[in-house]
């Protein structure tokens, strides 16, 4: 069954819609896989408004094409290129060219092949109807098809009372969603399913996959699959369930697309991919605007979601820092820069000089290390013999990072038991070097005899190569968020 990709701008105009409607039908008829891949306008740092900032992020979708994925092309360059120059569409198209997959544009351009023209006044339903001819007979011989019989075309929209109110239902669960990240995609389903939109696919990355206008993601091998609706029916599936990214087009795991009509769209936040999610065409998306409408509501819930999460966690981190500050010997550990116990950095300390250390020193041809390291073995030691010993084992910990990082390293003492890293170096291959010098010293700690208890750590080490876009405080969030796994995975193995 041929798989074919239309590569359009937005599902938000009636000869868009139309020219969609016409190949759907084609598919159904013959038996084919076509998919819109509504990508918006190609991002142009040139003429992007402050409201476009993240448009590349839409653009992404055009990542997942592939060979494995896709028998071939139909591209509406002239929406797609929007306000780029003629050599920057070139660019674009010679990408597939590179890739030996053929395509057709929706109209003509030099030095490239297009569908068949539509005469005057033309359904554009008829030139979809068409057009999907012309690219399976383009895939097979190089020609566009002959002559070919248009059926009349059935009217499968909805009234607009009917599609307003599917529309209406999905917002208001989508926008009112209560749950964390943790069971997003979950929710996304289940508003899927309410909207009845009959099947449906989502697939997230374990954590947000960054992508900025310099420095472009690789797209990441493997992918989770976190949720399905199937002929209207949630479908519960095994938890860690991985699928190849390039094929998500095509498949996951055992099961394929089946013929007809489909729309795969990219999830993201900010400069972050989140995930992908595609599923088969209901007749309210042939309204022109309502899926521009739909994928625009997606993503706002998303912002209010993960927002959200990070309110929760920050308020959380608030009531720690005020539980420290309660404790007898902790409010001069505030006032002042340094902490007390172990001679480094406080909280307040740490963060000052950090944000002070990336401006005057992170710039191009640096990288900038960030660790974080929990003493997870403080709970039972404080416990079990008391907290002059916990206070000890702090002490040690603080001695061990200072001789993995050395003097110029920036450390802080940031909770009682937890510490960060921060240090800019103009070597490439630090973060491997003092993954393995913690490594090493971790395990010298666990065999010291001297305590009847043993002091371990759980640490998360990264490295982030310049980048004008990247910021400290998403290193820091970064970092953390690896600590937290790490931590996670320690849980579930005890």
């Amino acid at each position: 069954m041929a798989r074919i990709g239309l590569l359009i701008s937005e599902l938000s105009d009636e000869k868009t819609c139309s020219f969609v409607k016409g190949m759907l039908c084609a598919a159904e008829e013959i038996g084919a896989v076509v998919i819109v891949m509504p990508g918006g306008t190609l991002y142009s740092p040139i003429t992007a408004t402050e409201q476009e900032k993240y448009v590349y992020q839409q653009n992404a979708i055009y990542n997942y094409i592939t060979t494995d994925a896709l028998d071939g092309l139909i591209i509406d360059i002239n929406e797609i290129g929007g306000e780029l120059e003629l050599g920057q569409r070139e660019e674009f198209l010679n990408e597939f060219r590179r890739m030996d997959l053929p395509f057709l544009l929706t109209a003509p351009m030099e030095k490239y092949d297009a569908i068949h023209q539509p005469a005057e006044d033309e359904d554009p339903a008829e030139t979809g109807f068409r057009a999907l001819h012309d690219i399976l007979s383009w895939i097979a011989r190089r020609e566009l098809s002959g002559v070919i019989e248009i059926p009349e075309f059935p009217d499968t929209e909805l009234t607009i009372e009917e599609t307003m109110r599917q529309l209406s239902l999905m917002s208001r669960h989508m926008l009112n969603m209560t749950c964390d990240r943790r069971q997003l995609a979950e929710e996304i389903i289940k508003t899927a399913s309410r909207g009845r939109i009959e099947t449906a696919l989502i697939f997230m990355y374990g954590e947000g996959q960054r992508h900025t206008v310099n420095h472009p993601w690789d797209r990441p091998e493997n992918i989770l699959v976190k949720g399905a609706v199937e002929n209207g029916v949630v479908i519960h599936l095994p938890e860690g369930m991985m699928t190849p990214t390039e094929k998500l087009l095509t498949e996951f795991g055992d099961t394929k697309l089946k013929k007809g009509g489909w729309i795969a769209r990219t999830l993201s936040m900010d400069d972050e991919q989140l995930g992908f999610i595609i599923f088969k065409f209901s007749p309210q998306m042939l309204t022109p605007g309502i899926e521009y409408l739909l994928n625009g509501m997606l993503h706002a819930a998303i912002q209010i979601v993960m927002r959200r999460s990070v309110i929760r966690e920050l308020s959380e981190e608030l009531l720690t820092v005020q539980e420290e500050l309660e404790r007898d010997d902790s409010v001069l550990d505030h006032i002042g820069e340094k902490d007390l116990l172990t001679g480094e950095y406080n909280r307040r300390g740490f963060f000052t000089h950090a944000y002070d250390r990336m401006a005057e020193r992170f710039k191009k041809g640096n990288t900038a290390i960030v660790c974080y390291i929990d003493l997870d073995t403080i709970k039972n030691i404080n416990d079990r013999f008391g907290r002059d010993e916990g206070n000890y084992a702090v002490k040690r910990v603080a001695k061990l990072i200072r001789d993995v990082f050395g003097k110029k390293a920036l450390i802080g003492r940031i909770k009682g038991y937890e510490f960060a890293v921060m240090m800019i170096t103009d070597r490439d291959n630090d973060e491997d070097y003092f993954r393995t010098s913690m490594m090493q010293q971790n395990g010298r700690l666990m065999a010291e005899n001297d305590r009847p208890y043993i002091i371990h750590i759980v640490f998360a080490i990264c490295s982030y190569k310049y980048d004008d876009h990247l910021s400290l405080r998403f290193m820091l969030r970064d970092t953390d968020e690896k600590l937290r796994k790490m931590l996670d995975m320690q849980a579930d193995m005890t």
